[in-house]
C-alpha cells in the first residue's frame, strides 16, 4: 500500500481548458503536525477504551485512516453539465 501522490483536475468549458496538479506531499507534510498529535494522545485512547464507546469508535476511526489514504490511488471522478466538465484524478 503506498500513499497516493498526485491530484489532477481539469477543467473544460467551451472557451477555456484549465489543468492543474496538485502535489500531495505538501498536504502530508501540512497533516504531520496533527499526525504527531494523535500519535501522543493514542496510547490514552487505547487505555481508555473500555470507558466509553465512542472512544473506541474514535481510535478504529484513527487507525483506518492510512487504509483510506492508501485506498484513494487511482480515484477517478467526472462532473458533466451542458457547458463544463470536471475531471479529477488522484494517482
Amino acid at each position: 500500500m503506498s500513499l497516493p501522490m498526485i491530484f489532477w483536475i481539469r477543467f473544460r468549458d467551451d472557451q477555456h481548458s484549465f489543468k492543474l496538479w496538485i502535489p500531495l506531499i505538501l498536504l502530508y507534510i501540512l497533516l504531520l503536525p496533527l499526525a504527531l498529535v494523535v500519535l501522543f494522545a493514542l496510547p490514552f485512547l487505547y487505555l481508555a477504551r473500555n470507558s466509553s464507546p465512542e472512544v473506541m469508535l474514535v481510535l478504529r476511526f484513527i487507525l483506518s485512516l492510512p487504509a483510506l489514504f492508501g485506498a484513494m490511488t487511482g480515484t477517478e471522478i467526472d462532473i458533466q453539465s451542458e457547458k463544463t466538465e470536471i475531471s479529477m484524478y488522484i494517482r
